[in-house]
């Protein structure tokens, strides 16, 4: 799978929030939104504007999912940016105190 940056792969995506310089790019068009990288957390941004996203009942714009040995696990849904911002720091904390 070839990735690219989420400019090229989703050039009409209204509204991208400031991404950690930390974070992968890992967004490809043929996922329905923008997705980063940071460790083993994807990090999913959906488009600001509802009716834009994929999805045809009301979603959370922001996801985040571990992925682990293969399997991947839905750890958050929320429409909070600085939500996400305090769970991957607090997930990578946790990671290096181990």
């Amino acid at each position: 799978m070839t990735q690219g940056n989420w400019k090229t792969e989703f050039p009409d995506f209204d509204v991208m929030p400031v991404i950690p310089d930390s974070w992968t790019d890992t967004s490809w068009h043929n996922d329905s939104c923008p997705s980063f990288a940071a460790g083993n957390l994807r990090i999913y941004i959906d488009y600001e504007d509802a009716e834009l996203r994929d999805v045809a009942m009301p979603c959370s714009r922001f996801g985040i999912v571990i992925c682990e040995d293969g399997e991947v696990e839905n750890v958050i849904d929320t429409d909070d940016w600085s939500e996400v911002l305090a769970f991957v720091v607090e997930y990578e904390k946790e990671g290096t105190s181990e």
